[in-house]
């Protein structure tokens, strides 16, 4: 049979198939950003940039050069061109580029390209009609006659006569034959695959651990507030005396408002509050003066203060000032804060609102960020980790699927029918 013959009598769950390896590429390319991200010392457009070499050589290379990606190999499956054999980088390109259309994370992993399979009858999507190209079962490929053009007796005469001997012979081989041989080059690349990626996985895994460790040893710089405001700098901090007044406060819950809500906002006061913002002062602060330190914390007893204040705002005057002065040293209070000193934190667009609001009125221009509670753990360390754990659960897949092949071709050896030996007609 031709690669176009078996394509073709596959039903629908080729396409599932096909579905499942691609995710699984897309795995591996989750994997291999989190394991660059942490290798590059947290550098994203360093890591994105490699990563992104990594993804335009991932599938001309593997595919072109042997058929399968990590995906295929773990799904059983194989491309093949016309003849059924190795498609070259050529048509491997050709499928790629063609891919970054039909076969996108966005049309949750290849919708378009998933529709075309189904409905072609050959089971092609775009890329493979354009190179000429078929995703085979690699338990199939037994069933492959010879791949290159055959001579016909009418052939021979053209060319010179019954003398003439075809230029592609096909191989003399049973099917069970072909199929046995079929399974040894998969294998073979199946099993360094997975030995590479569990390796790397575990060096990864080791790696994260060790740096998480290491983060959590160091101890935080203790430090005057008033001192450290006079040249602020990034880093882990235990600051002391540290002033504030909720009543500059902004805040966020679910669904966020605060003193300082803009007509940006689409959101309401209700809910639970999450994040409190505030602005952050030394001993010798004076009225009127701006501050290059904003407080970002989720202080459970700062949260119910905020929140408080916030169920006061429809009650009546005095009610208002007998609440002022229950919690005045609450309110406007001094106190140690330990956490992470940062220029660039991660806050929610509206939270950007509302902190632009109190920069107009108490915040320097270049004010820095303070999260309460944080420490030093690099986001190269959880990078490591994560990407070790998914590379860990491909390679994982890998060695099921090894130890599966190994059996089929154990049986296949032991069943196939004894090769008769050529005779010449």
């Amino acid at each position: 049979m031709t690669a176009q013959q078996i394509s073709s009598s596959y039903d629908f769950s080729i396409v599932v198939q096909r579905w499942a390896a691609t995710w699984l590429d897309y795995l591996f390319f989750g994997g291999s950003l989190a394991v660059l991200f942490g290798l590059t010392g947290s550098s994203f457009p360093a890591a994105f940039g490699i990563w992104l070499l990594l993804f335009l050589l991932y599938y001309p290379i593997l595919e072109g050069l042997w058929g399968f990606t990590i995906g295929k190999l773990i799904c059983g499956l194989i491309v093949v061109n016309e003849y059924g054999e190795r498609p070259g980088v050529l048509k491997a390109i050709i499928r790629t580029l063609i891919r970054l259309i039909e076969v996108n994370p966005i049309w949750v992993g290849g919708i378009p390209a998933g529709i075309v399979v189904a409905s072609s009858s050959a089971h092609q999507r775009l890329g493979d009609m354009a190179a000429r190209t078929y995703v085979l079962r690699m338990s199939d490929m037994g069933r492959l006659t010879s791949g290159q053009p055959q001579f016909t007796p009418s052939d021979e005469f053209v060319i010179g006569g019954p003398t003439t001997p075809p230029l592609y012979p096909a191989p003399l081989q049973t099917p069970s034959a072909a199929k046995s041989r079929s399974f040894r080059a998969p294998l073979r690349a199946m099993t360094i695959c997975a030995s590479l990626i569990t390796v790397i996985g575990a060096i990864e895994i080791v790696l994260g651990i060790v740096g998480s460790s290491a983060s959590q040893k160091q101890t935080a710089i203790t430090m005057d507030c008033t001192q450290f405001l006079k040249s602020p700098k990034e880093g882990w901090y235990h600051l002391t005396g540290c002033q504030y007044n909720l009543t500059e406060a902004a805040f966020e819950t679910y669904r966020f408002k605060s003193k300082y809500e803009s007509i940006d906002s689409d959101s309401s006061g209700s809910g639970h509050v999450t994040d409190v913002y505030v602005p952050i002062y030394g001993s010798d602060f004076k009225e009127g003066q701006r501050t290059p330190l904003l407080l970002h914390s989720g202080d459970s007893q700062l949260k119910d203060l905020v929140s408080e204040m916030n169920k006061m705002e429809s009650a009546d005057e005095k009610s208002i000032d007998k609440w002022i002065e229950a919690h005045a040293s609450e309110v406007m209070a001094t106190r140690d804060i330990v956490g992470m000193v940062v220029t660039e934190p991660y806050v929610s667009d509206t939270a950007k609102i509302e902190i632009q609001q109190i920069q107009k009125e108490h915040l320097t221009n270049s004010f820095k960020f303070m999260k309460e509670g944080d420490y030093p753990m690099p986001m190269s360390s959880y990078s490591a980790t994560g990407g070790g754990i998914v590379f860990g659960v491909i390679a994982l897949g890998l060695w099921i699927s090894i130890y599966n092949r190994k059996r089929e071709e154990k049986w296949y050896s032991n069943n196939q029918p004894p090769v008769q030996p050529w005779q010449p007609a």
